[in-house]
């Protein structure tokens, strides 16, 4: 990827090479997908850093040959790896009262990744993490994206405010909750170190007993920065809202836009004063149609082919999620592309990159997401100042060869000083609170 930026001074592409074992739910890919890219940029790089890696990855029955191929293909063709597709039903389902765990569907798993003799076992989240718990390798690590007794509990508060009924399966929700707490405990008890993508999981887990760190993911910009492109807002004040649409920080971005910013969006331009284009592949949940439908001042395009160009006819990317957890893509997303980003403030709980007035425009509330609004509008050389900052951050923190580099960098120095402590103490694990 062009203007991705350089691996960062100190990198360890000269470490003996080591056995690693990768194993992931779904099949990483160079373009599509959401963790399904940055699991590949990751296992990209610990292949083009000269390590033996086998990639296991556990999918669904009826697996996709030609993702497969997509997957193997470029790895092996720059390195040694190996991959190997075990097919079955998910690890870990939830149930009205609980989580069903199914650690022990795949009996030769163990067998596999012990025959490989890794120095390194990497699980890709919690349910992969269960699969391989009981097995043994000089290091141990384990990757996290949102925590799911979190985000599930999250969705169900909006789903009580979507509908009053939704009430009734309080008692489920809490039980569920509690569940996959007890899941994350067991899982990753065993791991030497644990990586969450969101930086606000750092302390959610300690309260578990977990030790954790935060490490910023690969992100692919999906061709250059392209300076080339002029910025060239329309005359009246637009911007752009974009996202999967169905997944949290999307449900709880349009609630607050939709229930607090829009009134003082009218009480500030007026009624059709002002643009909020919508982009998405997904269709939004049913209750968000019709509320956009009944703006006249929003405008749902579905996806954006060219969001690189729509971007640059807005004003600003707005993320107006409040929900106090996980660290949106889309937010890196309009770094790369050079947007400004107008977000609630509690996204940065999720990324600690995100500074008020440096890399985006900060809102802790409705009126002040409406005056960061105003100002994208009505202030663009300091907004083009911002956008110049963010896009430093994104290349030096985000692009994928720094992200994925400093991820392998870890890795080669978590496993010599494994290797190192465990002639003292062989059964420490620095991932669990002593």
């Amino acid at each position: 990827m062009n203007g991705a930026g350089s691996p960062p001074s100190g990198s360890l592409r000269m470490t003996p090479a080591m056995r690693v074992v990768v194993i992931t739910e779904g099949i990483p890919h160079p373009t599509v997908g959401a963790s399904a890219v940055l699991f590949y940029h990751y296992i990209h790089a610990l292949v083009e850093a000269e390590h033996d890696v086998l990639g296991i990855v556990i999918a669904a029955h009826g697996a996709d040959t030609k993702a497969l191929a997509e997957y193997q293909q470029p790895l092996a063709s720059i390195g040694r790896f190996q991959l190997l597709c075990l097919q079955g039903d998910r690890s870990l389902i939830p149930e009205k009262w609980g989580v069903i765990t199914r650690f022990d569907q795949f009996p030769s798993l163990p067998f596999s990744v012990e025959q490989f003799k890794p120095d390194v076992i990497l699980a890709f989240d919690v349910a992969m993490a269960g699969l391989v718990a009981p097995m043994h390798a000089r290091l141990k690590l384990v990757w996290l994206g949102d925590l799911l007794f979190e985000s599930n509990w999250y969705n169900y508060r909006y789903s009580m405010r979507e509908d009053w009924k939704a009430y009734r399966w309080l008692p489920y929700a809490l039980a569920q909750s509690n569940e996959w707490k007890k899941i994350y405990r067991k899982a990753l008890k065993s791991f030497d170190r644990i990586v969450v993508s969101s930086h606000s999981s750092v302390a959610t887990l300690q309260k578990l007993g977990l030790r954790s760190t935060f490490l910023p993911y690969p992100w692919p910009n999906q061709g250059a920065v392209d300076r080339n492109i002029e910025r060239s807002p329309a005359k009246r004040p637009t911007f752009l809202f974009f996202g999967n649409l169905v997944g949290l920080g999307s449900r709880s971005s349009l609630h607050f836009l939709l229930d607090k910013v829009y009134p003082r969006l009218i009480e500030l331009w007026g009624a059709n004063g002002f643009s909020v284009i919508v982009g998405g592949a997904a269709s939004p949940r049913g209750w968000m149609v019709g509320e956009i439908a009944a703006r006249p001042e929003f405008a749902f395009e579905g996806f954006i082919d060219d969001l690189l160009q729509r971007m640059a006819e807005c004003h600003a990317v707005i993320t107006p999620l409040d929900v106090p957890v996980g660290n949106r893509s889309r937010i890196i997303t309009a770094w790369a592309k050079r947007a400004l980003v107008v977000s609630h403030a509690n996204a940065a709980r999720g990324n600690p990159e995100l500074v008020d007035g440096q890399t985006a425009l900060l809102a802790r509330d409705a009126l002040e997401f409406v005056d960061r609004m105003r100002f994208a509008y009505e202030q663009p050389a300091a907004c083009e100042e911002i956008i110049n900052r963010a896009e430093r951050v994104y290349l030096e923190n985000y692009s994928p060869d720094c992200a994925a580099q400093a991820f392998v960098d870890m890795i080669a120095l978590a496993s010599g000083a494994q290797q190192d402590r465990s002639a003292f103490e062989p059964s420490a694990k620095a991932g669990v609170m002593q």
